[in-house]
């Protein structure tokens, strides 16, 4: 019988990176009032997944001062790492975020200093990582969010705008950045300029959520923010109040905190062969696609699988 596992975001997702995107975090996008973050998925390990903001969630200079800077003594390293993670992200979210070496060398080739390595739990892409998770040009094109417009972020005709990266650019003032076009930036920003967008880049632990803390966590997201985590991957660990088949013939779990207590996810699992060797009483993972919340089962997953 396995124990609750800590409260972590649980992140076991499926498919191409790309077309993979979940919601974690909470920072203003078409206001001034935070809204759940939206990432795409670059890559995914036995325990951790990299996640990129899908948008450009802010327009920020890269540094206060028009100086010959590097990545370690920059002041949006430090707004990321500061600000950032503690406005955006609750107790439980940055726990989950990983604190990870990078190599800030100078992997553009422009002979500009590089600094020290540095370990942090949010980053910016260095030019390589982006050349490697966002192959191609339309994949590295962005649209800022209103917010990060009002900050200034320019636009091309598309929509789209220019989005720094940690590594060194062509001068000791101008780093590297991808264009509004989704080019490698062929000229230099300085940078105090402040109409770049910025793309935060995380890793994060894979996990899950007690039952009940899965349940608090989606009912207190706003209406319009919970329906746009339907068909989301979610992992709920809890312990098996009933085994059997839903009221629409689908075999099922129902998970909670204790045998007795409240029902808090309901998870329709493919086959009544999963239920092998798993009895009421059992302390259990269950892995499946956000379906519905209601008052009655709490928590629907639908297209569950056990992970004992």
């Amino acid at each position: 019988m396995k124990r609750l596992l800590g409260l972590i975001l649980a992140l076991m997702l499926t498919g191409t990176a790309l077309s993979e995107t979940v919601l974690f975090g909470r920072c203003p996008q078409t206001g001034d009032d935070p809204e759940p973050i939206e990432w795409l998925v670059l890559e995914e390990q036995d325990d951790r997944t990299l996640l990129l903001s899908r948008y450009a969630l802010a327009s920020l200079p890269w540094h206060d001062d028009r100086e010959a800077v590097t990545w370690d003594a920059s002041d949006i390293r430090a707004v990321l790492n500061g600000v950032f993670l503690e406005a955006a992200f609750t107790d439980a979210e940055r726990e989950a975020i990983l604190a990870v070496e990078l190599d800030n060398g100078d992997d553009m080739g422009y002979g500009t200093p590089v600094g020290a390595n540095t370990t942090d739990k949010v980053f910016l892409l260095s030019a390589s990582e982006g050349l490697r998770y966002l192959p191609e040009t339309a994949d590295r094109a962005v649209s800022p969010t209103d917010y990060a417009r009002k900050q200034g972020a320019y636009t091309n005709g598309e929509g789209n705008c220019a989005w720094w990266l940690r590594s060194p650019g062509m001068t000791p003032t101008s780093p590297a950045y991808f264009a509004s076009a989704g080019d490698v930036g062929n000229r230099a920003h300085e940078v105090d300029e402040t109409i770049i967008g910025v793309r935060p880049a995380i890793w994060v632990k894979k996990g899950s959520e007690s039952a009940m803390a899965l349940l608090k966590r989606i009912r207190a997201l706003e209406e319009d923010a919970r329906n746009a985590m339907v068909d989301q991957p979610l992992t709920a660990t809890g312990i098996v109040t009933y085994i059997g088949k839903d009221i629409h013939g689908l075999p099922s779990f129902r998970l909670s905190d204790s045998v007795d207590g409240d029902c808090y996810v309901h998870a329709c699992v493919k086959s009544e062969e999963e239920y092998t060797g798993i009895q009421v009483g059992d302390t259990i993972t269950v892995t499946g696609n956000f379906h519905i919340l209601s008052d009655d089962w709490g928590l629907v997953l639908k297209q569950s699988a056990v992970n004992q």
